[in-house]
């Protein structure tokens, strides 16, 4: 389906940037970062990097990566061999030679708060920070005990002052949190971190780790929370963990990308996990030169291939987004797909014989978790408005005009 206007161009540049006045003078330095969604060599493509190398995996990828000056990534997962795996699934650890694929894609800076990190607990975070360390690569958003992890990542470059700020709305399953620690989404808190980086920084970059996994669109609470983050001063938000990718929009002077799906992540039985974007901006000291998505896929050899087909793909989806009006009617078909999903698990949690802690655990965590109790309040909602019968009629119409 064509979207009604246009975000992207054929090449993938956001047209909203890289007006002829908005390059730099001669003299004015700028730099290049590029962001990536959720990365670490899990499964099949851990044995790759072990026995053919990184660069096997990179592709075509490889060369766009190393024209960066900062490349971001969310690390979900630790490299170790330690630790105790918690008592869900999955759980990830990797074995330290496989990290090798993390600097050779030039990444240099990650973002550890997300659901993963502490899978196998303290010691094999801690050693995952070692390697960071050792190949000069920063880290944010999580650390030593609480105050290691609320610390802002500040990085000079070029003459620009980076500030980076990482959050995560889902459960980490690690509740010592005198050991380690990562920051999760509170909105005051976010809201006065924000403020405080911001007198500091020329640049202010969120890390959400937000969403429902495998849905193409966010919530219109989070593009709400999201475009309040911007009004606070908040310049660039970099969203994960749905594993599909979603929309972008240019709020004001900043910019906002939903989720990056997937990165160098072995994902390729699900849905829609294997194809997803990278985000490359160009900045001055005042402002963002120019903005382009750069779509890839992970192909069945385990390479990751440049798919520029895919860029109307995104253009659509971020029609929706800038769409508050069309937002909500395909978030009301997540909200009841969501519900039936819940009716179905139930079902199958009270037919289960010999039931273990974890399966109670687990559908316990997941039916009580404040995104789900938010999204069934969304469900309800659209039900005493009437907009649920509404939008289901509209669906029918439309199926049967195709």
């Amino acid at each position: 389906m064509k979207p009604e206007n246009t975000i992207f161009d054929s090449k993938g540049y956001m047209l909203s940037y890289g007006a002829e006045d908005n390059r730099p003078s001669f003299h004015e330095q700028t730099v290049r970062l590029i962001a990536c969604g959720d990365t670490g060599p899990v499964r099949t493509l851990e044995s790759i990097v072990i026995r053919i190398g990184s660069s096997y995996i990179l592709g075509e990828i490889k060369n766009v990566l190393a024209s960066a000056d900062i490349v971001f990534a969310n690390l979900e997962c630790t490299f170790s061999n330690r630790g105790v795996p918690l008592n869900r699934v999955p759980v990830f650890r990797i074995k330290p030679e496989a990290f090798s694929v993390i600097p050779d894609a030039n990444i240099k800076v990650v973002s550890v708060a997300n659901n993963h990190m502490f899978d196998y607990g303290p010691d094999a975070f801690q050693d995952t920070l070692g390697l960071l360390k050792q190949h000069d690569i920063s880290c944010f958003g999580g650390g030593l005990r609480k105050e290691g992890a609320s610390r802002p990542l500040i990085l000079e470059l070029n003459g620009l002052k980076f500030g980076f700020l990482g959050f995560r709305d889902c459960e980490s399953h690690w509740y010592d949190h005198n050991s380690v620690y990562t920051e999760q989404m509170d909105p005051a808190t976010m809201m006065q971190r924000v403020n405080l980086l911001r007198p500091k920084v020329d640049w202010l970059v969120l890390s959400l780790h937000f969403g429902w996994e495998y849905q193409f669109y966010p919530s219109p609470q989070d593009v709400k929370l999201c475009r309040k983050l911007i009004d606070e001063g908040a310049d660039i938000i970099l969203g994960h963990h749905p594993h599909y990718p979603q929309g972008l929009e240019r709020y004001k002077d900043g910019i906002i990308s939903y989720s990056l799906g997937n990165f160098i992540w072995d994902q390729n039985f699900v849905g829609h996990t294997s194809s997803s974007f990278l985000l490359e901006l160009e900045l001055s000291k005042t402002q963002i030169i120019s903005a382009r998505i750069v779509p890839f896929k992970l192909d069945r050899a385990y390479r990751l291939l440049l798919n520029n087909s895919a860029i109307g793909e995104i253009d659509a989806l971020s029609n929706v987004i800038i769409n508050d009006r069309k937002l909500e009617e395909e978030w009301y078909f997540i909200t009841r797909n969501k519900l039936i999903e819940f009716i179905r698990n139930l079902i199958s949690v009270m037919k289960r014989k010999g039931l273990v802690r974890r399966d109670i655990q687990e559908f316990y965590r997941n039916t009580f978790s404040p995104r789900f109790i938010s999204t069934m309040n969304s469900f309800f909602y659209y039900m005493l408005t009437g907009k649920a019968f509404f939008y289901e009629i509209k669906k029918k119409l439309k199926k049967r005009v195709s």
